[in-house]
């Protein structure tokens, strides 16, 4: 599934994109005071980028925000977010790319069968800039092996 962020903020009242902007969304992670935080949308007005992060990613994480209108305007986001999102199916050989900085994507949930028929999908992460992704260790511009 596939929503584009411009449409997906254009959509929302202006009051809860400002609200999404402003205030950050914690993911807690199960039996850890470890959390993440980051504003659910951030860029600019024209090439927003929205930040959903789904709990099954890490199964018995909490996402949300303690203040009670963010949480509201972060539920509404992910509401209007799968209302307006567009199914995509791929067979085998298709290949899909999305930039997610612009694309807000998921994928549904099936149960595997184990036979050999179950829907295999590798990703690959692709980035003009090695020396903002982390890959790279100050001083040295190295990329490590393996």
């Amino acid at each position: 599934m596939l929503c584009d962020a411009r449409t997906l903020c254009n959509a929302l009242e202006p009051e809860d994109v400002e609200l999404l902007r402003l205030h950050p969304i914690e993911w807690r992670f199960p039996n850890s005071d470890r959390f993440f935080q980051k504003p659910a949308i951030t860029g600019t007005i024209e090439n927003p980028c929205v930040n959903l992060t789904d709990e099954n990613v890490a199964p018995g994480s909490t996402i949300g925000s303690p203040i009670e209108e963010v949480q509201s305007a972060y539920e509404r986001l992910r509401e209007k977010a799968a209302e307006l999102a567009a199914r995509v199916f791929l067979t085998k050989g298709d290949l899909l790319i999305i930039n997610n900085k612009r694309t807000v994507h998921a994928r549904t949930s099936f149960t595997p069968r184990f036979d050999g028929s179950d829907r295999w999908l590798k990703k690959i992460f692709v980035s003009i800039n090695l020396w903002n992704s982390g890959l790279c260790q100050w001083p040295s511009r190295e990329m490590p092996l393996g």
